[in-house]
């Protein structure tokens, strides 16, 4: 590591001082050339790679040209010290301004010479931490071009999953789509060209779809249980004239009339392996989670609505003032919201500290293992609704 050392005497600007110091130093700001300068220099850290040999080389030369500078620079100053008090007196102030540029003449002619014979070794110098850049971008260079093929590869990869997993959906001849066909538990003869050109292994996708089908039913099914059996006890009370009915106070101002209905959730089949769908590309990304929400709560409020629905409640907070308050306030489902919240579809992968807009969102239906997706939402279905039916009876 070497500095490079800029100078210039204050009385003569017009000999600007550049100098490249190898011998090593704990800083510049303390070093040889600062104190054989004065303050008046200035430096920065530079890298040129060289051989043992030529760093002794440019050594010697850069003390050579410092210690010819420096012994200029004090001649120079002490003729100004001299002169000083003579040329603010008005019968020698002529004298002494010749004096001082005579010596300033002297101090430009002497570190001229000097620089001229350091020339050769700031050129070398300088040559080689031009080359070092030059190899240092075109290598940057070189890397970005292999990030930029490898992210495009990556991307390609993402559409052509993009693609195959779209065929689903797309009307094929006679009208209907793989995912209706495989509803009814039809399949065509032979499939389409184009549908086997995008999905590869046309077996493996049709069982994956298959699968589909059979989660996609499923949940609706359990939405459907659950949407039922709130109906049915949201009757039962109004029919039995809201029975147990009391006022709802927590943080938020507003109060609210209805019920409270609690959850339990312990014993759930696990679902450790629909946090992660398989086999979908997002190495175009920045690196990420997958998140499935299968946050379950274990009290909410059931309250009528003045237009005689019914309506699901928490209390909910909000930061405002920038964080210096907050604000208390109740989020509300119907219970159409509540029961397909129970059974969350969407699986995600977010990005770190990047924008939302670029996030992946898949259907969790598409993707999971029914052998673990439908005995989750069956149990999920069957505990809410003999909450349901305890709360009618009671």
């Amino acid at each position: 590591m070497a500095s490079k050392m800029s100078w210039r005497h204050h009385l003569a600007h017009t000999v600007p001082v550049t100098v490249y110091w190898f011998p090593e130093e704990d800083d510049w700001r303390t070093g040889a050339v600062r104190k054989a300068l004065g303050d008046g220099a200035s430096g920065h850290p530079v890298d040129p790679q060289a051989t043992e040999a030529e760093t002794d080389g440019w050594s010697a030369a850069a003390t050579a040209y410092v210690e010819e500078v420096a012994a200029a620079a004090a001649e120079l100053d002490r003729v100004a010290a001299r002169t000083a008090r003579w040329r603010r007196t008005p019968l020698v102030s002529r004298w002494a301004a010749a004096r001082l540029a005579e010596a300033r003449t002297s101090f430009e002619d002497r570190v001229s010479a000097a620089t001229a014979r350091y020339q050769p070794v700031r050129k070398a110098v300088e040559d080689r931490l031009a080359e070092q850049e030059e190899t240092r971008r075109r290598e940057a260079e070189e890397e970005r071009e292999r990030r930029a093929r490898a992210w495009r590869l990556a991307e390609g990869r993402f559409q052509a999953w993009q693609r195959r997993h779209a065929v689903a959906d797309q009307v094929l001849p006679g009208g209907r789509t793989p995912r209706q066909l495989a509803a009814d538990g039809g399949a065509p003869a032979e499939w389409p060209g184009e549908v086997v050109a995008l999905v590869g292994d046309v077996d493996e996708w049709w069982a994956g779809l298959r699968e589909s089908v059979v989660n996609r039913r499923a949940r609706e099914a359990a939405v459907r249980t659950v949407v039922d059996a709130v109906d049915a006890t949201t009757a039962a009370l109004d029919k039995a004239g809201r029975p147990g009915i009391q006022r709802i106070e927590d943080q938020p101002p507003v109060h609210l009339d209805g019920w409270w209905v609690e959850f339990s959730w312990k014993g759930l089949p696990g679902v450790q392996r629909l946090s992660r769908p398989p086999d979908i590309p997002v190495d175009h990304l920045w690196q990420g989670d997958w998140w499935y929400d299968l946050y379950l709560y274990d009290r909410l409020v059931l309250t009528p609505g003045w237009r005689g629905d019914y309506r699901f409640a928490t209390a909910t907070s909000s930061e405002i003032a920038n964080g210096m308050a907050r604000r208390h306030s109740w989020l509300m489902w119907s219970v159409e919201e509540f029961a397909d919240m129970l059974f969350p579809d969407i699986v995600t992968y977010r990005q770190r500290y990047h924008f939302e807009a670029d996030d992946v969102e898949i259907p969790m239906t598409d993707y999971a293992d029914p052998a673990v997706f439908v005995p989750y939402v069956e149990a999920v279905a069957r505990r809410v609704v003999g909450v349901f039916r305890e709360l009618a009876r009671d």
